[in-house]
């Protein structure tokens, strides 16, 4: 078997995880280079941008016809680790069902600050527009899906209407948004990462989601663990109460919404899930990809 570059040994963790991410990266390496082995059509570090971590990894399905839905992913890793590299094993019941499967990159801190990662995620969107008839995507059903970091990522640009225009994009250019394991309150990311508060007026809460929601949010399944253990100190129902918290707010607003509790996960777990074809995730994710398109593209 070919041995592709990996990209775990450049992450730290501290003695508080409670989670084998190291080893994660590993299974998630091997299995990733087995999809590659089998002969999957993929392009591999497409550009998306200038900066080193704009890039994307595209997995197409076997005698994929034109106009194809795509799901675009974004991984986790708190903003400061990860790499799409690693996700590629995710895409194999995707691609088994006509959809076209991307793995995104997106810039880190601390060079990047959460704003710019957001950036990243609509910037992704725009790639994936501007190239929809190369990639042969449907520009009607552009999925997205994101774990933990990546959630938040998606989470932010679902739930809002101002940013599309930057990026020349339709507002409704999201037709869903798979949300696994993100923290949608960022005064409680702020303590949890042992950040100050934010002050009302601080440009950082216009991209948290719960303010954000609106009528026009895309359509959301909303996933979490219930324990989902993840650092010590943190507690055990921090992603459960979080996916609880966004799914009522899409609720209240009208907001086409699905929530999945997964029990006894912990937060590697629920990294992995979405690509168990047999899990409780993953049809879901196909009833909403299967599901009535949202409306007309308007920007």
């Amino acid at each position: 078997m070919t041995q592709y570059p990996t990209h775990y040994q450049t992450c730290t963790y501290p003695e508080n995880f409670l989670c084998d991410f190291a080893g994660f990266y590993r299974e998630a390496d091997r299995r990733t280079s087995e999809l590659r082995e089998q002969g999957v059509r993929h392009e591999w570090h497409v550009p998306y941008g200038d900066h080193p971590s704009q890039i994307a990894d595209v997995f197409y399905p076997p005698g994929a016809s034109a106009m194809s839905p795509v799901f675009v992913y974004l991984h986790g890793g708190g903003f400061s680790e990860g790499h799409p590299d690693h996700y590629g094993f995710l895409a194999g019941p995707f691609i088994e069902r006509g959809v076209i499967f991307v793995s995104a990159g997106y810039r880190l801190a601390p060079e990047a600050s959460l704003g710019d990662s957001i950036d990243d995620g609509g910037a992704v969107l725009a790639w994936i527009s501007s190239e929809a008839d190369v990639l042969g995507i449907d520009r009607t059903r552009v999925f997205t899906g994101g774990h933990s970091a990546g959630a938040i990522i998606w989470a932010s640009l679902a739930t809002s209407v101002d940013w599309q225009a930057q990026h020349r994009l339709p507002t409704d250019v999201i037709a869903g948004a798979v949300l696994v394991s993100g923290v949608y309150d960022f005064q409680q990311r702020q303590q949890l990462r042992s950040f100050p508060p934010l002050t009302p007026d601080d440009p950082l809460l216009s991209l948290e989601p719960l303010r954000a929601m609106g009528p026009s949010c895309a359509p959301l399944l909303i996933a979490a663990g219930s324990p989902e253990l993840n650092r010590v100190g943190w507690p055990d129902d921090l992603f459960e109460v979080n996916a609880h918290s966004l799914h009522a707010a899409a609720a209240a607003k009208g907001v086409p919404t699905e929530l999945i509790i997964m029990s006894d996960l912990d937060h590697r777990m629920t990294a992995e899930v979405l690509g168990d074809r047999a899990g409780l995730l993953f049809p879901a994710v196909q009833r909403l990809i299967d599901g009535p398109r949202r409306r007309n593209q308007s920007t």
